[in-house]
């Protein structure tokens, strides 16, 4: 028995071997994270700026998720958010008998637990909820459905006008009308990924805010050479 579980381990569970990658010189130490900043992308249509937190090392770093969203609170904070959320999840044709979409779940959800809540849904497949600052609520919701797989999109909109209906946000949105735009990826690379507007958005309090949340959880923070 000991002779073939060792041949079973051998063949099937092969040792993993350590992989070699050679950074450049000054590279942050294991587990550290950063904070990388793009130039200005479509200018001169838009002009914003496409940020990534994230590991410098291991890409599926799950610690980050938590810091993730209390960057997200932060940046939100007395501000309106307009989520969207997108399902994905295709089924066959045969398959007659299937799940509505969790967007569509979602909303008659929150049609009947908060009424008060303004949602604007173009298809089946998309729902837009506008909120005073970012919720976890809503976030979470969707990660404890199995039937259903959803992309979402965090949009901090400016401070004027103030818009009375997602519908309206939304639109404001299509139009390039927002300050910040967050895409939190937690399944395979975990990173927060941030698009800002640098006329009314400043990068560099964005990273004082994650320097001091990665302080919070013991997370080193440091940007590789010339990030």
């Amino acid at each position: 028995m000991g002779i073939l579980w060792t041949i079973f381990k051998a063949v099937f569970f092969p040792p993993r071997l350590p992989v070699v990658t050679k950074l450049p010189e000054g590279w942050p130490p294991e587990g550290s994270v950063s904070f990388i900043r793009s130039a200005p992308m479509d200018a001169p249509l838009t002009g914003y700026v496409k940020c990534e937190f994230s590991s410098n090392w291991d890409e599926n770093d799950f610690r980050l998720v938590e810091p993730c969203l209390e960057i997200m609170e932060q940046l939100c904070s007395t501000r309106q958010v307009l989520t969207r959320i997108m399902s994905k999840r295709e089924y066959s044709e045969k398959n007659r008998q299937h799940p509505a979409p969790f967007t569509v779940r979602y909303r008659e959800f929150l049609r009947h637990t908060k009424p008060a809540l303004s949602t604007y849904a173009k298809d089946e497949r998309t729902l837009e909820i506008l909120t005073e600052g970012f919720d976890q609520n809503i976030f979470w919701a969707e990660n404890s459905d199995a039937a259903d797989y959803c992309f979402f999109e965090f949009y901090v909109l400016p401070d004027f006008p103030i818009y009375v209906d997602a519908q309206t946000a939304a639109e404001s949105v299509a139009a390039k009308k927002y300050d910040l735009k967050f895409d939190l990826a937690q399944y395979g690379p975990c990173a927060l990924y941030i698009t800002l507007n640098p006329e009314t958005v400043d990068a560099d309090t964005i990273q004082k805010i994650i320097e001091s949340i990665c302080k919070e959880h013991q997370i080193l923070f440091q940007n590789p050479p010339q990030c």
